[in-house]
């Protein structure tokens, strides 16, 4: 099997993913996921605008697993949960769509809310 160095920097990037997912409390798994939304999102944006719909579509596959994530993270207790599962269900929906047909516009405001929303978790205090 030949091996690429794409592969290896996957890799490297998965295990650095899951120790730090595995020191961290609920915050901080949940800052690790707004990060990886932000970054799929961006590449998703960068592959879909030069016109590389297969990686734009893999990246955009990664944003709905953060997605999916930060869902699971948020304890159904909490007042904003609600709220919160309703945008992510709104923002799985478009990410789906974007799927299908790619739409710029549409990721950068995804990309946009969900950075808002996470740099409003780092400053609140703890």
């Amino acid at each position: 099997m030949v091996r690429t160095p794409g592969d290896a920097a996957r890799a490297y990037r998965k295990v650095a993913l899951d120790a730090a997912a595995k020191g961290a409390d609920a915050r901080g798994l949940a800052r690790l996921c707004f990060e990886a939304l932000d970054n799929a999102l961006g590449a998703a944006l960068r592959h879909g605008e030069s016109g590389d719909m297969v990686a734009a579509r893999r990246f955009l596959a990664r944003a709905a697993d953060a997605l999916a994530a930060l869902r699971s993270a948020l304890a159904s207790e909490h007042p904003m949960a609600d709220a919160f599962h309703k945008l992510i269900g709104s923002a799985h929906g478009s990410l789906a769509r974007c799927m299908a047909a790619f739409d710029g516009p549409t990721v950068r405001t995804i990309r946009r809310d969900f950075c808002d929303i996470g740099d409003a978790l780092r400053a609140a205090p703890a």
